[in-house]
């Protein structure tokens, strides 16, 4: 999806990125080339972009100044990763950083300066989200015409950029493919083996991951082969938070019409190898992952009596006995629906699921597609499950799962290459819960803070002018202007405890807090153990109901609080950054009008009924950062 800004905020966000000092710009960035000839600084982190493996078990990453260690534990396979113009470490050099056990399979130059192949078409929406879909130069392994999904790949297929090369141990093939290429082709693939030694071959675990989030994050891992942390933390932060908001919104609906789950079978008929039966769902899947988020009970069983290849197939009087109470049945077999239907007719025709016309498969964007994109676009999955059971995307459109009886096979399948060098953008629906609670993006009035003469003070008490404590070393700043001023309003706080010897400062869960490493985070990304700037460990955590709401805006952008640093702005997009920028820079330099207007006359400050200040566009801030990927590309 692609939405469109008015043209005011277009040029207020161009404003407000002008504002950010170059300086910083320039410190925060991952190269995207090569460091020039005669430029190398040992002592420069050249990676200030990192990564942090937050779901998945399979792999992982250290950082050091101008190289990466990257690990995937489940293979064994350790690679370094060094930024291309600069040397890579010598064994002294990983002996003095603790590393001399290291036994890399590759050394890598990064940025990929000569592309990569691909084997698996799960990999290859990760890169078109990166947009490095040109980056592929070969296709390895086995293939016929329709086989891969995407467009635009197949174009490139078409026009001879991607070469095709369908035996694996063809060393000549890949010879040319190396002339052509470069030397420093990296293969990817899901088993190393019947792969040329002549490329840089990495093995890809993410099919082993247990949830739909930990796979779906090995976006990162593509990703740090192309210096693109940023981009890759940023989307896959954004696709948690869809799905996460789907989730919940599932949970509302279901617990607000009286907790009522609907029932889900997964569960298709197989004759492969001439062994027939019903296939019927497990547990411990990523659809069984799928309809418990969606707040769905899935139908599982392994008392199956046929064996199956380590498995074993329900008869069809025994699946008729399971089956046929399901609300939905979703047909998980993506190539035979007619053939089962047309075999069981007499069957199934009982199922509460048929006479509904509740059956759905996974052919909505096309039999292939489904295996080629639904890994990476989890979240998407995620809204057209919901969307199918009930529970939450009414206005979503799906575009993996179909209705068998009313829609066609690929009717929303991709069909068109418009552009091969564009990312691919997911095809979610914004997810927006009903019934919000009411808006809170402060402080507690029985929140405290010290003025200039010493004296402490609640938060209610604050008025425009007075000189507050701004840094943990002492220093004050001025109160110019309060984005939120309520006093008689109960609203719902997050008390942060800590080893400050006040009492735990009470936020709100928007309203953003300062780590020890200094960066702003939302007070809801707070964990017990995190330190706080100063040093001071968290170590409880609460919800409390408190009167009132306050937020004093100081030329600084912070402020002390029960003698915790905390900012004076709200993260509406639930991170720490905005279109990859840090939120605290953007919402410091959106407010600098309104800064400079105050100190240079008299601020009038009027609240709407909720106690915002009218001169801060909250709703228009709210949207922009719900469609924070639609607003990049």
């Amino acid at each position: 999806m692609v939405s469109f800004m008015p043209r005011s905020w277009t040029l207020f966000l161009a404003l407000t990125v002008a504002l950010m000092p170059t300086s910083i710009a320039e410190l925060t960035e991952n190269l995207k080339e090569c460091v020039p000839d005669g430029e190398y600084d040992p002592d420069l982190d050249y990676f200030p972009d990192k990564v942090v493996v937050d779901d998945s078990k399979f792999w992982e990453i250290q950082y050091f100044n101008n190289f990466k260690l990257l690990r995937n534990e489940i293979e064994g396979e350790e690679f370094v990763l060094y930024q291309c113009g600069t040397p890579p470490p010598t064994a002294e050099d990983l002996a003095e950083l603790g590393l001399s056990d290291i036994d890399a399979l590759h050394e890598i130059p990064v940025p990929l300066q000569h592309g990569v192949t691909l084997g698996s078409t799960t990999h290859i929406t990760l890169l078109e989200l990166l947009g490095l879909r040109r980056e592929i130069k070969a296709w390895i392994g086995y293939y016929y015409d329709g086989f891969i999904s995407s467009p635009c790949l197949n174009q490139l297929i078409d026009d001879g950029e991607t070469t095709v090369i369908t035996d694996t141990s063809s060393q000549e093939s890949i010879d040319a493919l190396l002339e052509t290429a470069g030397p420093s082709v990296v293969s990817f693939h899901n088993f190393r083996g019947g792969y040329s030694s002549s490329l840089y071959n990495v093995t890809m675990s993410a099919y082993k991951e247990a949830g739909n989030k930990a796979i779906a994050e090995w976006l990162k891992f593509f990703a740090v082969f192309y210096n693109k942390e940023k981009l890759s933390t940023m989307l896959h932060d954004f696709a948690n938070a869809r799905y996460d908001c789907t989730a919940n919104e599932a949970d509302r609906n279901v617990a607000a019409s009286g907790g009522k789950r609907p029932t889900v079978l997964w569960a298709s008929w197989t004759d492969y190898d001439g062994t027939q039966g019903w296939s019927v769902g497990k547990s411990g899947t990523y659809y069984a992952e799928y309809a418990d988020d969606c707040s769905a009970d899935l139908i599982t069983s392994r008392a199956g009596t046929i064996p199956y290849f380590g498995d074993f197939l329900f008869t069809t009087r025994d699946f008729v006995e399971l089956a046929k109470t399901a609300d939905i049945w979703i047909y998980s077999n993506s190539f035979n629906w007619d053939t089962a239907k047309e075999l069981h007719k007499n069957a199934i025709s009982g199922f509460k699921s048929v006479q509904t016309g509740q059956v759905f498969d996974s052919n909505g964007g096309g039999s292939n597609a489904w295996f080629e994109n639904r890994l990476a676009e989890y979240d998407v999955v995620l809204e057209d499950f919901c969307a199918v059971v009930g529970t939450a995307s009414p206005g979503h459109k799906r575009i993996w799962l179909r209705n068998v009886y009313t829609e066609n096979i690929a009717e929303n399948a991709l069909t068109e290459c418009k552009n091969p060098d564009a990312p691919l953008v997911p095809r979610y629906t914004p997810c927006t819960i009903l019934d919000p609670v009411p808006i809170t993006l402060c402080f507690s009035g029985s929140s405290t803070v010290k003025l200039q003469d010493g004296n402490r003070i609640p938060m209610k008490d604050i008025k425009i002018g007075d000189r507050v404590q701004v840094t943990e070393d002492g220093q004050f700043d001025t109160v110019h202007s309060f984005g939120h001023y309520k006093q008689d309003s109960v609203a719902e706080y997050l008390s942060i405890h800590s080893t400050v010897k006040t009492s735990p400062i009470t936020i709100s869960a928007a309203h953003m807090l300062f780590l020890d490493s200094k960066k702003a985070v939302p007070a809801s990304s707070i964990k017990v153990g995190d330190i706080l700037l100063g040093g001071n460990p968290v170590t409880k955590i609460e919800k409390v109901s408190l009167k009132g709401a306050f937020a004093p805006f100081t030329s600084s952008g912070t402020i002390v609080v029960n003698d915790v640093v905390a900012s004076n702005y709200v993260s509406l997009t639930g991170t720490s950054t905005y279109l990859g920028i840090d939120m605290q820079l953007i919402a410091h330099n959106a407010v600098s009008i309104r800064r400079i207007m105050c100190q240079l006359t008299s601020c009038n400050e009027r609240y709407n009924e909720d106690g915002v200040a009218t001169w801060i566009p909250l709703r228009a801030a709210s949207f922009f950062a719900a469609q924070e990927t639609g607003i990049m590309w």
